[in-house]
């Protein structure tokens, strides 16, 4: 996402030749770290120059919506395993079992909207179904933030759950069907770090939040973030996709 934005500006700036000359040797390098390093955080760093070149090379403003959404996704998910135990605990009292149980609930029902994602496909674009599936975890988040029992908490997950499960296939093909082959492997590899730097950052930024507000009011805040974007995503299919230059989001 950094990457991509970055490489929009120099693009301009310096030209496609250059940009692509330089984000060609800066990838042959930044993929060539993991062979050598072998501390942890120098990796990461690897992967992140490696992100950067792999904008540089492409400069699609697709891979930035894409990107920043799998990141926004997993911040915002993993507000439910990370901080949903304490959460049900403080609200409910629940015990270690209940907080396992409603979690697992939740997954249940990602596991059953990515089952069902190729019927839901035939019938919404690429784009709708982004703002579908952000719409769904926003109303559930929003739930979380209402409600105070633990048996209406394990049915605002429901939706939460869903949406997830069709925002990561949704992505993943998205991705697949609009890169060019030869870029494919790398796009894809830079969506599942974006997954993973996502539930990294996620208690990095939450846990501040919710110092200050309270858990009740970060799900309900984040519930609400994602309900406007989806309202946005929604109301302004055609304009994101000829922004994002996608010639299959509204597919």
């Amino acid at each position: 996402m950094i990457g991509s934005l970055i490489a929009g500006q120099m693009v301009d700036r310096i030209g496609s030749k250059p940009l692509l000359i330089g984000s060609a040797i800066l990838y042959g390098f930044a993929g060539g770290s993991g062979f050598v390093l072998d501390f942890l955080f120098a990796i990461l760093g690897g992967r992140a120059l490696l992100g950067l070149a792999v904008a540089g090379i492409m400069v699609v403003r697709l891979l930035t919506l894409i990107y920043a959404s799998a990141l926004l996704m997993q911040v915002v998910f993993y507000l439910i395993p990370v901080q949903m135990p304490f959460y049900l605990q403080q609200t409910t009292g629940a015990d270690a079992t209940r907080s396992g149980l409603a979690i697992a609930f939740s997954t249940l029902f990602s596991a059953l909207a990515s089952m069902n994602y190729g019927r839901i496909k035939r019938q919404l674009s690429h784009i709708s179904i982004l703002a579908l599936a952000l719409g769904l975890m926003g109303l559930g988040y929003i739930g979380i933030g209402l409600v105070g029992s633990y048996w209406l908490i394990l049915a605002v997950l429901i939706p939460a759950g869903c949406g997830l499960g069709l925002l990561m296939p949704n992505l993943n093909v998205w991705t697949a069907t609009e890169v060019p082959d030869s870029l494919r492997g790398r796009a894809l590899g830079g969506l599942t770090t974006f997954f993973f730097l996502g539930q990294f950052l996620s208690p990095i930024v939450s846990q501040p939040i919710s110092s200050v507000i309270g858990l009740t009011a970060t799900y309900g805040l984040a519930g609400v973030v994602l309900a406007v974007l989806s309202s946005i995503l929604w109301t302004s299919r055609k304009q994101v996709c000829r922004l994002v230059q996608s010639s299959l989001g509204q597919a």
